[in-house]
């Protein structure tokens, strides 16, 4: 019986049918293979895009505190060995610390408020230290060296009783042409100075420099700038020597690249 046209037809169809389903698996495979890249692509996208809005909304609160206090709000209390832009601007984002988290960085590296270990309550936004993890870097120091005068900074040493520039909060109108001038953008997170972004700083050779804007968001930053617009930028030209973008780094908007050999 097991000869019989029939039999053998119905073994035919059967093997037939298994080879197709092999295709069929092995289409679907191809296509997640291609489809998967996309996706998280995209969800990258939305992560930067995510990332831009936070620092949009910083911008704006930049704005409301140069109302207020017509005066930068700098980057490091001596002192008190803090780091004050991001408490100093809470208030203009409704003490919304989210905002200073990238969605594209590790949550180690977010701010947020302290807790009680004993207890588990939540008290006001934890202390921000030169060594503390964080996604956001202020342009302390300007496009040039530290220490170099003319300073082009944004208050980078903050000392009640220090007599150089960078000892205090520059006044508003020190920034000469703020749709021009970057005052925050992503940093290179990793518990290092995390808070301050320099384009001047020594890179090792054929690496990133610590104190550079990220390149987490595919092979850059976003800036916020001192009118309260904000911007993307690949890593690479940002920190680059070209007159026109290293000016952007500068109080004055010129490019001082006689003061930064880098």
């Amino acid at each position: 019986m097991e000869n019989t046209p029939y039999f053998r037809s119905r073994l035919f169809r059967s093997a037939f049918t298994l080879i197709e389903l092999l295709v069929v698996i092995a289409i679907i495979a191809i296509l997640a293979g291609m489809l998967l890249p996309a996706l998280s692509r995209a969800k990258e996208k939305g992560k930067q895009t995510k990332c831009l809005s936070n620092m949009r909304n910083v911008g704006l609160s930049l704005q409301m505190y140069l109302v207020d206090f017509n005066k930068y709000p700098g980057h490091y209390y001596v002192p008190n060995g803090e780091i004050v832009y991001p408490p100093r601007l809470l208030p203009g984002l409704s003490s919304n610390l989210q905002v200073w988290n990238c969605p594209s960085e590790k949550p180690k590296y977010y701010y947020t408020n302290r807790v009680n270990r004993a207890t588990g309550a939540e008290g006001g936004p934890m202390k921000l230290t030169p060594n503390t993890g964080f996604c956001y870097g202020y342009n302390d120091w300007g496009g040039i060296n530290e220490f170099v005068k003319p300073y082009q900074g944004l208050g980078a040493d903050l000392q009640p009783n220090g007599k150089e520039p960078w000892n205090r909060e520059p006044a508003e109108s020190f920034v000469k042409a703020p749709s021009d001038m970057i005052v925050i953008a992503d940093s290179r997170s990793d518990a290092r100075w995390d808070s301050a972004i320099d384009p001047a700083d020594r890179a090792p050779a054929g690496d990133q420099a610590a104190e550079w804007p990220s390149r987490r968001h595919s092979g850059g930053a976003n800036f916020s700038f001192a009118d309260g617009h904000a911007e993307y930028g690949a890593q690479e030209k940002m920190v680059s020597r070209d007159p026109n973008i290293r000016r952007r780094w500068n109080a004055d908007n010129q490019p001082h690249l006689d003061q930064s050999p880098n």
